[in-house]
């Protein structure tokens, strides 16, 4: 559905965790689209 990225973040659990789990945090987002860290990144490509 989405060719672009989105947000960027770190893994919570491993893959094993992550299938076992059907609820509940996996990824802590770090940095989304539209951040300050974002638009820098993106005007330096």
């Amino acid at each position: 559905k989405h060719s672009t990225p989105l947000a960027s973040g770190i893994a919570l659990l491993d893959g094993s965790e992550m299938i076992k789990s059907s609820s509940g945090k996996a990824v802590k987002n770090l940095h989304h689209v539209g951040d300050t860290l974002w638009k820098f990144f993106s005007k330096s490509l």
